[in-house]
């Protein structure tokens, strides 16, 4: 693949042309544009529907320049660690990709992927997620300062051990929050400091949305 293949180039500003490519495998484009400073534009995956382990983790972290993410609106499944840490310090982004046709979210697959976005004021849209793994979105928002409102996870029927461990350290905006739908969210520790130093800039009323299916006793 294209592993650490421009990694570091800070005076990257066009990616290579990957709009023919339909799956990306393990480690196929992991540390690819790390570091990549000067780049705004991301490769167009558009044709993707599949993410494997490791496949875009770090790809784009620290790119500072870029504004928009790559169309991963095909993708249905990130494996695990399929986009850890893969838009972490992307200061310049303010929308997510779109990850509406996810259905299942593996081990590690998105912890740390947005961590320290300080523009992005939306979260992806998971709410076809059912499953998600281990870890599956451990610190993924940590340190997005300008978002409000979490992502819906209420189709959320299955969730590893910490998924939603930290997941909103730090975003001292959000107001409004989602849980899984999942009958017993102390088990396994899945909210294990979800909304630590969450909030802290927001005077009004605070949600947490609670699915039927679910319990929230703490």
């Amino acid at each position: 693949g294209l592993y650490y293949s421009f990694n570091g180039c800070t005076s990257l500003t066009t990616p290579p042309d990957l709009s023919n490519v339909s799956s990306i495998g393990g480690y196929g484009l992991r540390h690819a544009f790390n570091g990549c400073t000067s780049l705004q534009t991301p490769p167009d995956l558009s044709n993707v529907s599949s993410i494997g382990d490791y496949a875009l983790g770090h790809a784009f972290r620290g790119c500072t320049s870029l504004t928009t993410p790559p169309d991963l609106s095909n993708v249905t499944s990130i494996s695990n660690n399929g986009l850890n840490y893969a838009f972490g310090g992307c200061t310049s982004l303010t929308t997510p990709p779109d990850l509406s046709n996810v259905t299942s979210i593996g081990n590690y697959g998105l912890n740390y992927a947005f961590d320290g976005c300080t523009s992005l004021t939306t979260t992806p849209d998971l709410s076809n997620v059912s499953s998600i793994g281990d870890y599956g979105l451990l610190r993924a928002f940590q340190n997005c300062h300008s978002l409000t409102t979490g992502p819906d996870l209420s189709n959320v029927t299955s969730i590893g051990r910490y998924g939603l461990s930290y997941v909103f350290y730090g975003c001292s905006k959000i107001s409004t929050v989602t849980a899984p739908n999942v009958s017993n969210l102390t088990e396994k520790n899945v909210l294990n400091n979800w909304l630590t130093n969450a909030g802290t800039e927001v005077t009004d009323t605070k949600t947490v949305n609670v699915p039927t299916g679910a319990t929230i006793t703490t």
